[in-house]
């Protein structure tokens, strides 16, 4: 079972910032070092306020052959992919905090 996770919580003059520049902006890309819970958990804290700003889609970066899995399991259906990767590969982007995201946005 994959646990939700909980916002991070940015002080809000930097939340402010980063919604002012996605508000001039058509996209919106962060970027992080694989496998770390903290850009799945800013994301999930900044989507009340990227929503409202009109973005409506979420990427991840994953293997082609895992997409339809992940998004039939975010939508309650099956068994969550297997982190990611073919088994004794971890390259990080194994985070469950990840596949936690995929779950609470969908």
């Amino acid at each position: 079972m994959i646990d939700p996770i909980l916002p991070y919580d940015l002080p809000p003059s930097v939340k402010a910032q980063l919604l002012e520049l996605a508000a001039r902006s058509d996209l919106l890309l962060l970027g992080e070092m694989h496998g770390t819970q903290e850009v799945p958990r800013l994301v999930l804290g900044l989507l009340a306020g990227l929503t409202a700003l009109g973005y409506g889609g979420l990427g991840l970066e994953l293997p082609k052959g895992q997409a339809e899995r992940l998004t039939a399991w975010a939508a309650g259906e099956g068994k969550p992919p297997a982190l990611f990767g073919p088994d004794g590969y971890r390259d990080g982007r194994d985070g469950e905090q990840t596949l936690a995201l995929a779950r609470q946005v969908s």
